[in-house]
């Protein structure tokens, strides 16, 4: 039949033409939806990312802390010798440096929240209400530790040189897990401090009950040993 004489027919294929026209016009749409959705999700991404790397500076240096490619922990140029010589200067008298393990071994007390089935301490919470900052906390040990390779008060074979190492890989301390990065940092602080504390029997002591007191708050506990560990290692009397 032609189309001339069978109008039915041409009926017909306009309907399936209109079909396909509007078939086509949905797949547009989708595919339109899921660059949009994939643009803003990568974007939110990228947005997460930011915030995480801005956690991590230290004395909002650009590029600063220990995860950063930039950082160059040891090395003369990179964000970690910037860090290192603002952090020695702002710790150059014995007062302040008493002041801060002062402040390490008596951080603000922080509640657990009451809408949470977690009974622990949020660890980064807990971090954006106390001072210093965790990370520059690090830096201070870091430096501490660095230090003490030269005076041989970092415990020597199997001592804090090892965390030092351990934070300079910026690995075993800096997964997306903040509760379970604490609780490695401070059984490697606790299981060494016997070979700087051997002759202390209360500080040693004093850094036993810490774990045994302070369960649920890994901020709290992960201060208090780098302040013991700090007082040890005289970072009073001796600085950086």
């Amino acid at each position: 039949l032609s189309m001339k004489s069978s109008p039915l027919l041409l009926s017909i294929l306009l309907i399936l033409k209109s079909i396909d026209i509007s078939k086509a016009a949905k797949g547009r749409n989708l595919y339109q939806s899921s660059n949009a959705f994939s643009a803003a999700f990568s974007m939110n991404m990228k947005s997460n990312q930011e915030q995480i790397r801005r956690k991590e500076e230290i004395y909002n240096v650009p590029g600063s802390g220990w995860t950063s490619p930039t950082w160059n922990w040891g090395y003369a140029v990179g964000t970690g010798h910037e860090c290192a010589m603002i952090c020695r200067n702002k710790y150059d008298s014995q007062n302040k440096r008493a002041d801060l393990i002062h402040t390490l071994m008596n951080p603000k007390q922080v509640s657990v929240d009451v809408n949470s089935v977690d009974v622990n301490v949020d660890v980064e919470k807990a971090n954006e209400i106390r001072i210093p900052p965790f990370e520059e906390v690090k830096l201070i040990l870091g430096l501490t530790i660095q230090r003490g390779r030269w005076d041989g008060c970092d415990g020597g074979i199997g001592g804090y040189g090892e965390i030092l190492n351990i934070m300079a890989q910026a690995k075993k301390y800096e997964s997306d897990d903040e509760q379970s990065n604490s609780k490695l940092f401070i059984d490697d602080m606790v299981n060494r401090f016997n070979l700087i504390a051997f002759d202390n029997d209360d500080a040693i002591e004093e850094m036993m009950q810490i774990q045994e007191n302070f369960t649920n708050d890994y901020d709290l506990m992960r201060r208090k040993c780098v302040g013991l560990v700090l007082r040890e290692m005289k970072f009073i009397e001796s600085g950086l």
